[in-house]
C-alpha cells in the first residue's frame, strides 16, 4: 500500500471474493436440493449479509478517507489524483 507506482486494487479483491457470479449461482442452485438445501440457504443468507456489511463499510471508509485527504493535503492536484484513482 505504500508503493505509489502500484494502482489501488482493493475493490477487485472484494468483488472477486464476495460477489463471484459463478459461486453465487452454484450455491443458490444447491439450496434447491432437498435435505441439504437448508444448510446452503443459510450459507447464502450469511454470505449476502457479510457482503452487504463489507461493501457498505468499504464505501464509508473511502468517503471518510476522501474527506481526511481534503483536510490534510493542501495541493488540490494531488488530492484529485488520489480521489480519481480511488473512484476507478
Amino acid at each position: 500500500m505504500d508503493d505509489e507506482t502500484i494502482h489501488m486494487a482493493d475493490w477487485d479483491f472484494i468483488e472477486n471474493y464476495l460477489i463471484s457470479d459463478n459461486f453465487v449461482k452454484c450455491i443458490s442452485w444447491l439450496t434447491t436440493i432437498p435435505l441439504i438445501g437448508k444448510f446452503f440457504y443459510r450459507y447464502v443468507f450469511e454470505h449476502f449479509s457479510l457482503s452487504y456489511d463489507v461493501i457498505v463499510n468499504f464505501i464509508g471508509a473511502h468517503e471518510s478517507a476522501e474527506n481526511m485527504l481534503k483536510s490534510v493535503i493542501e495541493s488540490k492536484k494531488f488530492v484529485d489524483f488520489i480521489i480519481q484513482e480511488s473512484n476507478k
